[in-house]
């Protein structure tokens, strides 16, 4: 009977303090709230990181693609060897871990990933995991889980950018029938072509080179087309005709390793390589002819595409013309202003074609 008495009194002084109800109900009541707050910071990290993975992993496979490209191992032709396969598979996984680590932060130690690529279809594919701890660390929302995958085509990792010089005739002759005009029109709306597609610069490179009995100071491949098409707005026709050193500098600039360093800073991509040359007549020398051609399968062995452009020329500049193109379909005769402009527009969309850009 003692202790029941006891225990009343103490059980009426709880009830009687008035500032320990108020400390329970206040923890009560916060209860819900801190779960919300909780939840609701859990959901935008989930988000934030989800984002963050995926992105950083379509990075890192893009530049690690584009790094096997760059080396040669994989080109197009052929079965690729065990042995071939073995290096490619080590330099995926070399490249990607590195560019993944540095974009995606500290956090990177804590992510298991698994690359695998198909050599016969030449594509690449990246699993990503990672455990997120939410802030009740389970105890009232669970860990999540975050998985991503990323793939591409080895063979597609470069289609997304571009280099090209423009090979353009000055010489006396452009100057007729206001040539040179039209050749202006032609090369902006191309140059608008580029604009269009890639409006921040990021993915297209332009530069030209003009000649007329010798090389011009040339626009050296740049970001953008301002600078090559402000080149090529200023030209004025006179000269004669030797395409050969000017072919020979549009060759060194487009195949400069310094151009798959522009691009691998700027967009993580391979290049693809271009030159387009033009002209209206004959070289002034058949040996200009000769070195012109050497340079033109020099390029083409390093697997740079000529387009070429016949605007009204004679039979000996069409057969230059010819011989330099990559392929008959790669060749244009323009007989005529439309001509032109219609060459230059198909040259334009050709090499935007694969271009991932616009957003």
């Amino acid at each position: 009977m003692a202790i029941l008495l006891a225990v009343n009194e103490k059980f009426s002084d709880f009830m009687k303090n008035k500032n320990g109800n108020i400390a329970i109900i206040a923890a009560i009541a916060l209860l819900p709230i801190m779960i919300s707050v909780g939840a609701a910071i859990d959901y935008s990290r989930v988000i934030q990181i989800r984002g963050k993975l995926t992105q950083s992993a379509d990075a890192a496979l893009l530049s690690a693609a584009s790094s096997v490209m760059k080396s040669g191992l994989v080109n197009g032709e052929g079965v690729i060897s065990a042995s071939d396969e073995l290096i490619i598979n080590a330099k995926l996984n070399d490249v990607f871990d590195k560019f993944f680590k540095a974009n995606f932060g500290s956090n990177a130690e804590g992510i298991s990933y698994n690359i695998v690529f198909d050599p016969d279809t030449k594509d690449v594919k990246v699993e990503m995991d990672l455990t997120y701890v939410t802030a009740f660390s389970g105890f009232i929302t669970p860990d999540v889980n975050l998985n991503t995958i990323s793939a591409i085509n080895m063979e597609a990792s470069g289609q997304g950018a571009l280099s090209m010089m423009l090979v353009l005739d000055k010489s006396g002759s452009m100057g007729w029938q206001n040539r040179m005009n039209i050749l202006k029109i032609a090369v902006f709306d191309m140059a608008t072509q580029f604009e269009e597609k890639d409006p921040n610069h990021e993915f297209v490179r332009l530069g030209a080179v003009a000649y007329d009995s010798n090389k011009k100071p040339s626009s050296s491949i740049a970001w953008g087309t301002v600078a090559a098409n402000g080149y090529v707005q200023a030209l004025q026709p006179g000269g004669g005709t030797n395409s050969s050193s000017a072919m020979q500098v549009a060759y060194q600039d487009v195949a400069n390793a310094q151009e798959i360093d522009e691009h691998e800073e700027m967009n993580q991509q391979v290049p693809k390589k271009y030159i387009v040359f033009l002209t209206d007549g004959n070289n002034n020398k058949s040996q200009y002819d000769t070195q012109t051609l050497i340079t033109c399968d020099q390029a083409k062995n390093a697997a740079i595409e000529i387009f070429t452009v016949a605007f009204q020329a004679p039979a000996q500049g069409q057969q230059l013309l010819k011989k330099c193109a990559s392929t008959t379909k790669h060749y244009f005769e323009a007989a005529n202003a439309q001509d032109l402009i219609n060459a230059f527009k198909y040259i334009g969309a050709a090499a935007v074609k694969g271009l991932r850009i616009t957003q």
